[in-house]
């Protein structure tokens, strides 16, 4: 190339996926000052990643996941709709003996439903937990997908490794994640969004997303930024953005992610500050503050998809988000009746609620009138405005006050394989819950349940 043309190259390149390495030298210039005596070499390397994809249904839907990794393809890629668990199996390349850094980005359509309600997600290898630092959700790079970036560096994959190959990965919804979300409006009409889990992880440290959005809500190319945290003490334990050749970060996409120590518990305080597109600066600045509080993760208990001794406590473990949502979607008709009956089974097994049933013959307490803190509180669970705890107490209340007794057969938990529930049932707990029919209607549906033998506990 010369100092009128812009250096070009010509293919077929970059047409597979793998490791690529340029190098470009100087060899002279037009200008005598700057004439080199040697050449001036630069060498980089870049990867571009395998892409697969895999057709996964949930329900009657059948949706494609794209799947992008930087090592050998996945293989084994599977789908649990009970879970709501993405597994597969990778041949993990080593030099010798040593794992190298795992990479793959899964991108899901928005409106892939058993995610719908997903802000979090924790990864498994081989059955072994995996820190929460290893996995990222982000909602806002893609208009119409959610992308899973999922990354174990080498020297976490080499502290695990069992030498077995290929090796099981398992990627679930973090019921327990605790993510906040705060929104930034600055003097221009943009708007950032700040998204983290208020629990750090067991080693210190704190992920977070950082979005940047244009008055018209596309997300910002070229956006340069900056931001600094203080402690719960007010010292200040990281500010970015200082190099004084080209002030902030910048995002070619508008997206970033962050890994920051946060070691301490309490309340901080994150500054986030707007200074250019590209190379230009803004005329001013413009900043922004917010305050927010962390505590160390709490234990977590994540259920193995395979049968197990293991119980989850009803005291500690919440009703997991692929239940709650099982019950809104089995009454609109998006599922089939079984995956609505697996969820009640489920929490009967892993004693996500115990209740005493007395031993009468079902009938409906006839001095008796469900109040409607309880048929609130069940539309309030479903929409995640109120814990776990609260809705049993409901469920617990009417059985403990009789005003609903049924008589459970002495049998193993199952499901009838020709049992159907009717519509009637479903409009049922619709309308029940909305106030449009009376306690006795919807208690006389789930009897006829029982009675039929189409789910018996």
């Amino acid at each position: 190339s010369s100092s009128s043309s812009t250096p070009t190259i010509t293919g077929p390149v970059f047409d597979k996926s793998g490791e690529y390495t340029i190098k470009t030298a100087i060899i002279g210039a037009v200008n005598p000052k700057t004439v080199t005596d040697v050449d001036i070499n630069f060498e980089t390397i870049i990867v571009l990643p395998h892409e697969q994809i895999f057709t996964v249904q949930a329900g009657d839907v059948k949706y494609p996941i794209s799947v992008k990794n930087f090592q050998d393809p996945i293989t084994d890629f599977t789908f649990d709709e009970t879970t709501k668990s993405i597994s597969f199996e990778m041949n993990v390349d080593s030099h010798h003996g040593e794992m190298k850094t795992i990479k793959n980005y899964f991108e899901i359509p928005k409106e892939f439903i058993p995610f719908k309600n997903a802000h979090a997600f924790s990864a498994e290898i081989d059955n072994i937990k995996l820190s929460s630092n290893n996995i990222h959700f982000d909602q806002f790079s893609k208009k119409e997908s959610n992308v899973i970036h999922f990354i174990i560096e080498d020297e976490e994959l080499n502290s695990i490794n069992n030498s077995k190959t290929p090796i099981k990965f398992t990627i679930i919804p973090d019921n327990l994640a605790k993510i906040i979300t705060k929104e930034i409006n600055f003097e221009n009409d943009y708007k950032a969004i700040v998204s983290f889990d208020s629990q750090y992880s067991e080693d210190g440290e704190s992920t977070f997303l950082f979005a940047f959005f244009e008055p018209n809500g596309e997300l910002v190319e070229d956006i340069r930024y900056g931001y600094g945290i203080k402690n719960p003490v007010g010292d200040e334990i990281v500010n970015t953005g200082s190099n004084q050749s080209l002030l902030g970060i910048q995002l070619p996409s508008g997206v970033d992610t962050r890994e920051i120590s946060t070691e301490m518990d309490g309340n901080y305080s994150m500054q986030v500050v707007l200074l250019g597109i590209g190379h230009q600066n803004f005329d001013q600045f413009m900043f922004n503050e917010f305050n927010f509080e962390l505590s160390k993760t709490e234990t977590k208990i994540v259920s193995n998809t395979n049968e197990s001794t293991d119980k989850l406590s009803n005291q500690n473990t919440p009703i997991p988000d692929w239940i709650k949502n099982n019950a809104g979607w089995w009454a609109e008709g998006a599922i089939e009746d079984d995956s609505f009956i697996q969820g009640i089974q489920f929490m009967i097994k892993n004693d996500l609620m115990t209740v005493e049933i007395p031993k009468t013959t079902s009938q409906i307490n006839p001095n008796g009138e469900i109040p409607d803190w309880i048929k609130n509180n069940a539309g309030w669970w479903a929409e995640g405005a109120i814990e776990d705890d609260s809705f049993i107490q409901g469920i617990q209340f009417m059985i403990k006050n009789d005003l609903m007794t049924v008589e459970i057969p002495k049998t193993t938990s199952q499901i009838n394989p020709n049992g159907e529930i009717p519509d009637w049932i479903k409009n049922n707990a619709g309308w029940w819950a909305e106030g449009a029919i009376e306690d006795d209607s919807f208690i006389q549906g789930i009897q006829f349940l029982i009675k039929e033998g189409i789910i018996s506990p």
